[in-house]
């Protein structure tokens, strides 16, 4: 399973800190897999994505909204994948690490 791109302990305190954000040349189907891997949940997480790191819409605001400490979820992410940005909120702070796979199918 090919990496767009991975990051680990990323810390989050505050709000809407980025996490990640990547340009791409059109890959996807994608799926987005988010860990919390620190002690305290997230408060706040949007998902942007658009044809260029510049011209970013939010796509999703309430998968990774509420990521509770120790938890993991994913998102998939429609094709054409141009750009994409996680932002997360924690305001009593947190890590976390992100992976964008580009195989949309959930993996184990």
């Amino acid at each position: 399973m090919p990496f767009g791109f991975s990051v680990a302990a990323v810390s989050v305190s505050g709000s809407l800190v980025t996490v990640a954000a990547r340009t791409f040349n059109g890959i996807g189907p994608c799926r987005l897999y988010v860990k919390n891997t620190g002690d305290q949940d997230l408060t706040a997480a949007k998902v942007q994505i658009g044809p260029a790191e510049d011209a970013l819409y939010d796509y999703d605001t309430a998968t990774f909204a509420t990521l509770a400490a120790g938890a993991m979820l994913s998102l998939a992410l429609p094709a054409p994948v141009n750009a994409v940005k996680l932002l997360a909120t924690c305001a009593a702070g947190t890590t976390v690490s992100a992976w964008l796979s580009d195989e949309a199918r959930q993996q184990g």
